[in-house]
């Protein structure tokens, strides 16, 4: 859906600070900004999680094999937050319009 450079961008703008994304990426909001949108849920989901920030260290196994030990988070959880984050917000997001010149009123 979105390129690889607008998924970067958008991550460090949400991770990090807009001004560095900007500075580091040479993308701008205005062509991130619906990415950012679309990508926000998923971060605010992650950082609400249950996902340590650390790895917890396995003294068992050995230093040259810890890069083989696998971790696993409950995601359903964190796309359920995804879908009701969206769904609060879907009435919200929408640009308010006036009514086209056939619903007006004829001023009294």
């Amino acid at each position: 859906r979105f390129p690889n450079s607008i998924l970067a961008a958008s991550s460090m703008c949400l991770m990090l600070d807009d001004d560095f994304s900007w500075e580091t990426t040479g993308q701008s909001w205005e062509k991130v900004h619906e990415c950012v949108q679309w990508m926000r849920p998923f971060y605010l989901a992650i950082r609400r999680g249950d996902i340590p920030s650390k790895l917890q260290r396995i003294d068992r196994v050995d230093k040259d094999q810890r890069h083989a030990v696998q971790t696993h988070f409950n995601l359903f959880k964190l796309l359920d937050d995804v879908k009701a984050a969206r769904k609060a917000s879907s009435g919200v997001a929408k640009p308010l319009t006036p009514p086209s010149s056939a619903e007006k009123q004829a001023p009294v």
